[in-house]
């Protein structure tokens, strides 16, 4: 008991004894948070509602000063309380006062918790004097005036909001002491321990990010996404709070709590192991030079791999062909040499260049083709990895969300679904549907050469995703890229697609929406204000008969239509509010494509008038102007006119011989039956990015307008109609 009790003791006198030398760390840190954060929210106290955004980004700790001052106040006060470390006649004198090293390293780190605790403290303190209600202003329904609330209205600025604030960067700063303090045991200066203090808390982030552009590069179908992402933020609790949006689970909690007790043990531990006598060399802890040495060569090697990977891709000869040569060569170059520079900057000394420095080098070099060849030889099975249906509880994906530049699939927009992966993925949960998501997944798997092949064209492709629900900490996840073709004709997606389980959940009745305030229409061919004025809707009983007529057509809709190129009839913008997850009244417009083949919204739009402004006959338009885009051929074109002999032109001439071109390469259109083929075929994006034909319609003066062109049209070379394609062969 005598023991413990010694090994956990203070010393009062030298904790005040800090406090009191060190004062102004904290006064610097209260005025940081005071002038980044309170000062400017009493400067507009009065009308503080205006001061909504801001004191949100400050309590969900995203204000840049706050994230700044988190990071540097306890490294900055870990490396001045533990100074007297790293220079012999300090450590000697500290180490021959009447103290135990447990008292001494307790009592330093008690001292610097104080002081990073002080200002912050202190400035919760006066949050929660000044807390006063805080809503949105676009909350108040007589905006700008700001005099009626609406009631969903959500206070920001609460105690219990503030708290948490409070309670989120302590977290953030005793998880980042602690880093700093263990950084300030393992090297013997402050310069270095200035260095592994910035790099220790980031380090763990930094290797797991590696590691996943590894996986993405190399390992077919892996994802950063989902549980990946997730981990990346978590592993640090500043990363999570600066790019995991501030979501400190109780679990993430938990753990940074026993992350800060584990490393605060550790170096407590080294405290009554280190050497003394090694203060003012970089590295105390022999186990640390291999260990430091590693790490710059994995980062070095890694840089400098990606480096020329990047180099291979950008070069237009090789067209990419000899990118893992690149891979491989960078990786040879990057590991070498860091390991070099490592091992230079651990022992202080250039001479490293012997048998000791060999074998470490070996020791790195095999660990480092056994990690990179088992991510590019597949050597766990990844790319094969299908789980079978009977353990699944339901299946993530977003993909129908990628096949449309609207908003009309995503999920959380009808529906909060609790998950894993992303709150904006639908989760299919039926069999049938699970079996057919892992029926794609396998053939997905057995056309993986071809696939891969396939993502070298310069053609449509779309994302796929699967995030499966095994209900086990880290869920198989999948994502992949598959050209429009493939998508196209794929059986599996036109039976998830067509299911009552998928038509159910975003049918529009289940639309999550307060309020609908208007609807939008907007032609195909162009805009202008006299055609906007007639295409407003805002009539609540005509926006409820449209969009009956749009949920009798979507019900009624299949996959092949879903997923034609053929263009589209209109676009729909579609405003209203809703609640969001946080019961805060929001405004939002979901965007919808009006398809050609929607019969009956057709039908309720022309029946109501609005027709007249969203369709167009032969005999409204001048002309529709074709030309080819043949990027290969004009590549080659333009190479052979720059092979030729150089010749001086007048501007009259080159003038002339650029009209001349132009008019050559174009096919102007008049024909009036013809013009009515292409209104009825043509589509509103390309599928071949280096073959198509490009067109715009030229429409006639109408209601004092001059001269109108459309946006542009498209053709693929399977859909072209016979008399364009002719007249460029």
């Amino acid at each position: 008991m005598k023991s413990r009790t010694s090994y956990f003791s203070v010393s009062i006198p030298l904790v005040k004894e800090n406090l009191r030398r060190f004062w102004a760390i904290p006064a610097v840190g209260f005025l940081a948070y005071f002038l980044s954060g309170i000062f400017p929210i009493l400067m507009s106290y009065r009308t503080i509602d205006h001061m909504y955004s801001y004191i949100d980004m400050c309590l969900s700790n995203s204000q840049p000063f706050f994230m700044a001052i988190h990071l540097m106040l306890p490294i900055i006060t870990a490396v001045i309380i533990f100074r007297y470390l790293q220079t012999s006649s300090s450590v000697t004198t500290m180490h021959a006062m009447p103290f135990t090293r447990a008292q001494l390293f307790n009592s330093s780190f008690l001292s610097g918790f104080i002081l990073i605790l002080l200002p912050l403290l202190a400035n919760e303190i006066i949050f929660q004097l000044i807390v006063k209600p805080t809503y949105d202003p676009y909350m108040y329904k007589d905006y700008p005036r700001m005099t009626i609330l609406d009631e969903s209205a959500i206070n920001i600025f609460t105690h219990a909001n503030v708290f948490q604030w409070f309670w989120h960067s302590l977290l953030i700063l005793m998880v980042i002491y602690a880093i700093s303090i263990f950084a300030g045991l393992v090297t013997g200066n402050s310069v270095m321990h200035l260095s592994l203090a910035v790099g220790f808390n980031f380090l763990a982030p930094a290797l797991y990010l590696t590691f996943v552009m590894y996986c993405s590069n190399y390992l077919f179908g892996f994802t950063a996404e989902g549980i990946h992402g997730k981990i990346l933020a978590g592993l640090s609790p500043f990363v999570q709070s600066a790019v995991g949006g501030g979501e400190f689970t109780p679990a993430f909690q938990v753990y940074y709590l026993l992350l800060f007790v584990g490393i605060v043990a550790l170096s407590s531990f080294l405290y009554q192991k280190r050497q003394m006598e090694k203060a003012g060399d970089p590295i105390v802890f022999h186990f640390m030079i291999p260990a430091i040495c590693y790490l710059i060569a994995y980062f070095g090697m890694s840089l400098m791999s990606y480096y020329f990977t990047s180099l291979a891709t950008a070069n237009s000869e090789d067209g990419g062909q000899n990118v893992d040569a690149y891979f491989y060569s960078g990786l040879a170059a990057g590991g070498v040499i860091s390991f070099i520079l490592g091992r230079m900057i651990v022992l202080k000394t250039p001479r490293i260049f012997n048998k000791s420095s060999l074998k470490s080098f070996g020791i790195f070099a095999l660990g480092a083709a056994l990690f990179i060849s088992s991510i590019t030889l597949d050597l766990t099975n990844f790319e094969d990895r299908v789980p079978k249906e009977s353990s699944l509880k339901g299946v993530y994906s977003n993909s129908f969300k990628s096949f449309n530049s609207d908003s009309r699939y995503t999920a959380h927009l009808f529906s909060k679904q609790p998950g894993q992966y992303d709150k904006t993925a639908f989760r299919f949960t039926d069999p049938k549907n699970i079996q057919a998501l892992t029926n794609l997944h396998r053939q997905i798997v057995k056309d993986k050469k071809q696939i891969e092949k396939e993502e070298s064209l310069n053609v449509q492709s779309y994302l796929i995703d699967l995030f499966y629900d095994m209900s086990t900490p880290l869920d198989l996840q999948r994502a992949y890229n598959l050209t429009y073709k493939r998508v196209h004709a794929n059986p599996y997606f036109k039976q998830v697609y067509e299911s009552q389980e998928f038509k159910d959940y975003f049918s529009f009745n289940r639309l999550n929406h307060q309020s609908f305030t208007k609807i939008t229409l907007e032609n195909s061919f162009y805009y202008d204000d006299s055609l906007a004025s007639h295409l407003l809707i805002t009539d609540q009983s005509r926006i409820g008969e449209l969009l009956a007529a749009m949920e009798t057509d979507f019900q009624n809709r299949t996959y092949e239509q879903e997923v034609s190129s053929l263009h589209s009839y209109c676009t729909l913008y579609l405003d209203y509010t809703y609640l969001n997850e946080k019961h805060k009244l929001e405004r939002t417009t979901l965007d919808l494509s009006i398809l050609s083949t929607d019969v009956q919204t057709i039908k309720w739009l022309r029946d109501n008038g609005y027709g007249t402004y969203l369709e167009f006959a032969p005999d409204q338009i001048a002309s529709i102007i074709f030309t080819k885009q043949d990027v290969k051929k004009n590549e080659e074109e333009a190479a052979e006119r720059a092979a030729l002999d150089t010749k001086e032109f007048t501007t009259a001439e080159m003038t002339e011989q650029a009209a001349a071109e132009e008019t050559e390469n174009q096919l102007i259109i008049t024909d009036p039956q013809q013009i009515q083929q292409i209104l009825n075929s043509f589509s509103g994006w390309n599928n071949n990015y280096d073959l198509y034909y490009e067109g715009t319609i030229v429409f006639k003066p109408r209601d004092g307008i001059r001269s109108a062109y459309s946006d542009t049209i498209f053709y693929d070379p399977e859909n072209v109609p016979a008399f364009i394609s002719g007249y460029f062969e």
